[in-house]
């Protein structure tokens, strides 16, 4: 029995009534290797799709469709293309089986080939690189044209990661699946959320703070006398590589590996689509990372957050997953610039932090928390962090200590300037470690943090408390 490989449209000729031309034409694959068939057509039926396999050695293109389909492979997904099985012979010749994804049998490959009339061009060859499958055609069948497209558009470019690990790691069939599984109702609020969320992506720009010219070097470029990242450099560019597109990525496989009700879905579905990038950054971590016995307060607290007004609880938890919120800035006393990029916080860190912070909230109260956050204004997320697990642990040890209306205030005044001091004293003795492992190390007494000018008055002067000098 002879499995012909994928046909490819370079060298293949198909008409269908029920599909269009150029879709087929990015359906198939060349058919370079034809040494055990012969030049015969694809059987007829009633749609008249035929496909001639005459060769033609063509001249060398570069064919915009082909660069799109490297790309598209680049991220995991592959060309899905008609195949023929030889399975016999009868009184008008040889018999082939179609085959097309999951569908075998001509009528189900055109009813599957007749969703690609819905599309555009492009989004039709970024479509069949999805596996064909009778869940994604039932999805299809039960969205509009629009949304139709809007889903191709998040598959690909959820998917577009600049992360190592998560390269060619195609969830769509996962997703499809998962989708089909969701009432109509959800299904299409799922799909416009999957869309605002594009729109956040897409409008979500992460600028470099303004750097002090001693800071650069002649081109602009930041110029340091040594430099430590945290992570290393390959976790560092799967944590940091594309921040924007992770928020769909993560989105995707939060839908996939879903526990939430229909109704809770809906409501969360309403808070992301009304919220900017950052607060959907923070409130999806949160959704995701809840434990199940804590969902139902998580729930209610996200009731009662207004996701639209600036520098809400999310927002400000978003801010443990950007690079520029982790790295820090250093000088010596010989004008020696060192930068320090840290790791963000990991699963274990947020998922305590989340436990906490709704312990807080059913303890405290969200009132008691916007207090918490309107005192600890400006400070270093990585240190923001370690306020947040001490304060609510002291909550939790001795909640009388908290009732009075001035509790949180007195409690900052103790605690916050020796937390802060306690993140950067830290941070300073990893570059001390580092420096020493150096051939030619720096003379490091005197060093202290460089305040930039993106940051806030607040994070500023919590900075300059901290700055004490070290010596080594």
């Amino acid at each position: 029995m002879n499995i012909k490989p994928q046909l490819h449209t370079s060298n293949v000729k198909v008409s269908a009534s029920n599909s269009s031309d150029k879709m087929t034409e990015a359906l198939t694959a060349f058919a370079n290797d034809k040494k055990n068939d012969d030049n015969s057509e694809l059987l007829k039926s009633n749609s008249n799709l035929t496909i001639d396999f005459s060769y033609t050695q063509p001249p060398v293109t570069y064919d915009p469709r082909m660069i799109r389909g490297i790309e598209l492979r680049t991220i995991g997904l592959q060309h899905y293309g008609i195949h023929r099985e030889h399975i016999g012979t009868d009184e008008n010749g040889r018999v082939y089986k179609d085959t097309y994804g999951d569908f075998e049998g001509r009528e189900k490959i055109d009813e599957f080939l007749s969703i690609f009339d819905r599309l555009s061009e492009e989004r039709q060859f970024e479509f069949a690189h999805f596996k064909p499958t009778q869940a994604l055609l039932d999805v299809a069948n039960r969205l509009s044209d629009e949304e139709l497209g809007q889903l191709t558009d998040f598959i690909v470019q959820s998917l577009s990661v600049n992360s190592f690990e998560q390269r060619r790691n195609d969830y769509s069939t996962e997703l499809i699946n998962k989708l089909n599984g969701m009432s109509d109702e959800v299904l299409q609020d799922t799909i416009q959320t999957m869309s605002k969320l594009m729109e956040q992506a897409d409008n979500k720009v992460f600028e470099d703070p303004v750097f002090p010219p001693y800071l650069l070097d002649e081109d602009g470029r930041v110029d340091t006398d040594l430099q430590y990242t945290e992570s290393g450099i390959f976790e560092h560019v799967n944590t940091y590589g594309d921040m924007n597109n992770q928020l769909l990525n993560d989105f995707a496989q939060f839908v996939i590996s879903n526990k939430f009700s229909d109704g809770e879905i809906l409501d969360l579905n309403a808070k992301f689509v009304s919220a900017d990038f950052d607060t959907s950054r923070g409130l999806l971590d949160m959704a995701t990372l809840v434990k199940p016995n804590d969902r139902t307060s998580f729930m209610e607290m996200l009731s009662e957050i207004d996701t639209e007004e600036p520098g809400n609880l999310f927002a400000r938890l978003s801010k443990l997953n950007y690079e520029n919120e982790n790295t820090e800035y250093f000088k010596t006393n010989n004008q020696e610039y060192i930068k320090f990029e840290g790791k963000p916080a990991d699963d274990n860190e947020k998922s305590r932090l989340y436990k906490q912070l709704i312990k807080a909230y059913e303890n405290q109260g969200l009132g008691w928390m916007n207090d918490v956050m309107e005192e600890s204004q400006g400070m270093p997320v990585r240190a923001e962090l370690d306020m947040w697990l001490s304060v609510l642990e002291d909550v939790e040890e001795n909640p009388e200590a908290f009732k009075r209306s001035d509790s949180v205030e007195t409690w900052m005044e103790n605690n916050l300037a020796g937390i802060v001091s306690n993140y950067y004293q830290g941070i300073k003795e990893k570059l001390f470690r580092h420096n020493d492992e150096q051939d030619l190390p720096l003379i490091m007494s005197g060093l202290e943090r460089i305040t930039l000018d993106s940051q806030s008055d607040e994070e500023a002067e919590l900075g300059d408390a901290a700055n004490t000098s070290v010596n080594e």
